[in-house]
């Protein structure tokens, strides 16, 4: 149930214009949606999928992937093209980097 059955409108545009943002992603990278589900079940499984908590949310995530994906990976012929490849580049571009002082 929704403890709020009056939801704030900028809420609802926002998770309209999120909605609108995971489809048209869907449609140019037909990768994205699987990796993103495949992405959710593993940020879950390791406590990092609740954003009250300083977890990544569905929002963030979906920007994450489109980055990664606009960015094709340089990779082995082998793994070119497979979702399993795709993930490896998504974990490599989205590693935190370390800044030289």
């Amino acid at each position: 149930p929704n403890p709020n059955p009056n939801p704030n409108p900028n809420q609802v545009r926002d998770g309209l214009q999120s909605s609108n943002l995971a489809r048209k992603a869907s449609t140019q990278f037909p990768a994205f949606k699987y990796l993103v589900l495949v992405l959710k079940q593993w940020l879950a499984q390791r406590g990092l999928a609740d954003t009250y908590h300083g977890g990544v949310g569905s929002f963030l995530l979906q920007l994450l992937v489109i980055a990664a994906l606009q960015h094709p990976p340089s990779l082995d012929a082998r793994l070119k093209g497979s979702l399993g490849g795709l993930l490896l580049h998504f974990f490599e571009v989205s590693q935190p980097r370390r800044i030289q002082p």
